[in-house]
């Protein structure tokens, strides 16, 4: 029985590493920029968007080309830096697997003053195109599709739920 519960909680010890590992190399792959105002912001918001770009109409509420659901401000810097963390760890853990599909449902938007960062995450293509601060065509980053139930958990507890 000792031997049993010792067993668990060094498995949950080495899951627990294993996230902060693919964090800090998810971290890693953001411009150094990007990542500061991501993680100094003064707010963030959560949106939930279309799937689909909107190339044909104009709507009023648009993120990057995509029709926004809903959004939600995230005030509390601890939840803000819960869900950074998600995103680092989901970039952190791509094995390289990627589709061209890029049919987004989630975005993050990040303001610190007049700096802003905005994400738009595609979990069923594993790709997140990051619009910041270095100009040009936004980068694009993997993302493994492991973290989305968690990030999906974490728009559902803010009344926002990303369409299927």
């Amino acid at each position: 029985m000792l031997f049993s519960r010792t067993r668990s909680a060094l498995f949950g010890c080495i899951l627990v590493l294993s996230a902060c590992s693919q964090a800090s190399r998810g971290a890693s792959k953001f411009a150094g920029p990007s990542r500061a105002v991501m993680l100094t912001s003064d707010d963030m918001e959560i949106l939930t968007l279309a799937p689909r770009r909107e190339t044909e109409t104009e709507t009023a509420d648009q993120f990057h080309g995509y029709a926004v659901l809903g959004r939600k401000p995230v005030a509390d810097a601890a939840r803000r830096r819960e869900l950074i963390e998600l995103v680092f760890e989901g970039v952190g853990a791509s094995d390289g697997r990627v589709a061209y599909c890029f049919n987004p449902r989630h975005g993050l938007s990040f303001r610190r003053g007049s700096e802003r960062v905005d994400l738009v995450i595609c979990f069923e293509c594993s790709q997140v195109r990051v619009h910041g601060l270095e100009g040009g065509e936004p980068p694009m980053l993997l993302t493994a599709d492991s973290v989305q139930p968690r990030v999906d958990a974490f728009f559902a507890a803010r009344g926002l739920e990303p369409p299927r």
